[in-house]
């Protein structure tokens, strides 16, 4: 479904600079909604992540939610959840998000996403999930170590790494687990 040609020369600075990257990202929603007509859930996954294990859904919850593990004071800029790994299986769920969006901040589809929480039965996904270099550098330092070929952190096998590859910022953390 070509939805975002129309922001096919954009990048995050100028659709800040035009007050409609909270717009561009109301998408991630959109492409919730068109899997909950055709499934009976959905995991949204940002594209740079990579998967090392297999996703665990815990039984009897409406939401997902993936805790951004970095200090408070980026928690209280940025939001307590990161928006690049949600997972839903309730079809009010896109609808509700896309109406907490807040489109002064720098993250507008995550600033509020703690909020889902008064709408919905959620659960938050174990600190094994979304590993991302902001956790990194922004939180305590993360560290890997390798068992019978496979990845742990905090002794829990990693599910997956949010990785940002193309930035140079991140080659430190993503060194640790090439």
């Amino acid at each position: 479904i070509p939805l975002l040609n129309t922001y096919t020369n954009e990048t995050r600075t100028t659709m800040e600079e035009k007050g409609i990257f909270g717009k561009f990202l109301e998408f991630k929603m959109n492409v919730m909604s068109v899997a909950l007509d055709q499934y009976e859930d959905t995991l949204f996954v940002d594209c740079d992540i990579i998967f090392t294990n297999v996703v665990d859904i815990c039984e009897g919850y409406e939401v997902g939610l993936s805790p951004q593990f970095i200090s408070k004071e980026h928690r209280i800029k940025t939001g307590e959840y990161n928006a690049g790994f949600v997972w839903t299986n309730n079809k009010q769920m896109p609808k509700v998000w896309k109406s907490l969006i807040n489109h002064t901040n720098h993250c507008p589809e995550q600033i509020n996403m703690d909020k889902l929480k008064e709408h919905f039965n959620c659960f938050d996904f174990g600190c094994e999930y979304n590993i991302q270099a902001w956790r990194h550098y922004l939180g305590d330092k993360v560290e890997f170590e390798t068992k019978n070929k496979k990845i742990y952190h905090n002794g829990k096998q990693v599910v997956c790494i949010h990785t940002h590859f193309n930035d140079e910022r991140f080659q430190e953390f993503n060194g640790l687990f090439i």
